[in-house]
């Protein structure tokens, strides 16, 4: 017997679940974008987390990460990435300016 996840039921309206089905379908989603959609998918059909990480090929922990944004944050949370931290920016605009500028002008000749 598979034991069912403890959160909250994903609720979706009619509206969201067509556009997330006219988005698997369309040719310029990207694949990742297209997994988590299925992901979100699954359980309204009543697969449990094992049986959608079976069916697609992942791991179950990605499945349950994903169902877990969606409950706890909202549908478009999990489709899309969220920022990442990373080094801060060390070139100022003012320097990204002078090099476009410097990249533009005619070379010298000798």
């Amino acid at each position: 017997m598979t034991r069912r996840a403890k959160r909250e039921k994903i609720a979706l309206s009619e509206d969201d679940k067509e556009y997330l089905q006219a988005m698997t379908k369309s040719g310029t989603a990207s694949p990742r974008k297209v997994e988590r959609i299925r992901i979100i998918l699954s359980p309204l059909k009543g697969k449990t987390d094992n049986g959608i990480a079976h069916e697609i090929g992942i791991h179950r922990f990605t499945v349950k990460n994903c169902l877990d944004k969606c409950s706890s944050m909202g549908m478009e949370t999990p489709i899309r990435d969220l920022p990442r931290p990373g080094a801060p920016i060390k070139i100022s605009d003012e320097d990204k300016k002078f090099i476009a500028s410097l990249a533009c002008k005619k070379p010298l000749e000798k």
